[in-house]
């Protein structure tokens, strides 16, 4: 967990399936956490380590924290990596779902009433798409962009910024070569200026090639992390699950506080029918307010109201 995290939340359980003694073997999981942390309503926490000082982890590690988790009691997972050997020939998965270690698991934890929110993958070729995120157990989470078309505008062929809105943020091309996307921070545009009319929500160029209907929700995809030179723009499916994942927590406390409970599937059928729909893409943007409202619903407890 990030500096004082355990200070002011609640965590309920620390394992550790790797070979170190350094608490925080990668940064990953810490921006994970922060997101999760920022968007859910005080849940309670489990952290399992598994990724070593390279970030990378074994898949028995995986299961094995899987597994962990579901025997200790928790809700919903969060698991913002993946295997990609859709194509391995080691591994018996296909693109009619997975059928694998960490597949298995999936099954195991979703039977025992656990939600898994898992991170579709970062590449945009078939192949690429993660297990268990491909298995029908999970809820397979791909990425959004919500971009700022009104401070955009071409100069003889080169992108530069207009002087509205101020809040946009600028995300500059690996290579320094110029911007590669501009994206909406949803602090308005301005006086007199409306930010929805000039937000303009596209799906993730990263995202994996749509396979066995995965992913099953979109939710945005990029994470502003701090560096020696100041705020970089990090993306990737792994910061899109935990949006999803909070926003799961955030229902099911409303759910388990009036002494009822969920299937996983029932979770994940509401978040597929209740997202907004993106233009040539077969799944909608996760739109938290509905997905919530539309749970609630099918359980016969009150919707939940915007605040004005």
């Amino acid at each position: 967990p990030p500096g004082d995290f355990e200070q002011y939340n609640n965590i309920k359980r620390k394992e550790r399936t790797v070979d170190t003694d350094e608490d925080c073997t990668s940064p990953h999981g810490t921006h994970i956490t922060r997101i999760i942390a920022e968007t859910a309503a005080d849940p309670n926490y489990q952290f399992y380590q598994i990724a070593d000082e390279h970030g990378e982890y074994d898949d028995r590690d995986l299961i094995t924290a899987i597994v962990w988790a579901t025997d200790y009691g928790a809700d919903v997972l969060n698991l913002s990596l993946g295997s990609d050997h859709l194509a391995d020939d080691n591994k018996d998965c296909g693109i009619n779902g997975a059928s694998c270690g960490i597949a298995e698991a999936a099954e195991y934890a979703v039977n025992s009433g656990v939600v898994l929110v898992s991170a579709a993958g970062n590449q945009s070729i078939t192949e690429s798409v993660c297990c268990p995120s491909l298995s029908e157990h999970s809820i397979a989470v791909g990425g959004c962009i919500a971009r700022c078309t009104a401070s955009i505008e071409s100069r003889g062929g080169v992108v530069g910024p207009d002087i509205t809105p101020p809040e946009a943020i600028w995300v500059h091309r690996p290579d320094n070569s110029g911007l590669s996307e501009v994206v909406c921070s949803a602090r308005g545009c301005g006086p007199g200026e409306d930010c929805e009319s000039n937000r303009e929500i596209t799906e993730w160029s990263g995202n994996p090639r749509f396979v066995a209907e995965t992913p099953d929700t979109l939710a945005p995809a990029y994470f502003p992390v701090g560096s020696s030179n100041g705020p970089i723009m990090q993306r990737g499916t792994s910061f899109a699950a935990p949006i999803v994942t909070a926003s799961v927590l955030n229902v099911l406390r409303i759910i388990k506080s009036e002494g009822k409970s969920v299937q996983p599937s029932v979770v994940g059928k509401h978040l597929r029918i209740s997202g907004d729909e993106v233009g040539g893409v077969p799944v909608g943007v996760l739109n938290s307010f509905r997905f919530a409202n539309e749970l609630l619903t099918d359980k016969d407890l009150a919707k939940i109201r915007r605040k004005i």
